[in-house]
């Protein structure tokens, strides 16, 4: 069973659309990869990260990545922050 995929309610427009100064392209792939490793459903799939960032995942784009977090028991992956790797670790 896969997870279901959420996003927190800053990273998106009125329209509820992922609004992040992203370059559409590399914003499709990413949610693209984000859709295929939900469907997957695997917890061994995530990259968990370390220190202050502990308790989340990322998952890269090129030089982008996505901050999110997994709850097992629900199922649910939910998206924290987008953004260019330079700067996506200083929030």
């Amino acid at each position: 069973m896969g997870y279901t995929i959420e996003y927190d309610p800053e990273l998106l427009d009125d329209s509820g659309i992922l609004s992040a100064n992203i370059p559409q392209n590399v914003l499709k792939g990413m949610k693209k990869k984000l859709e295929n490793l939900a469907k997957a459903g695997n917890k061994d799939t995530h990259k968990h990260l370390t220190g202050r960032w502990e308790g989340y995942c990322k998952l890269t784009h090129g030089s982008y990545r996505v901050i999110y977090s997994v709850d097992e028991e629900a199922k649910k992956m939910r998206v924290h922050d987008v953004g260019p790797r330079e700067s996506i670790y200083d929030s």
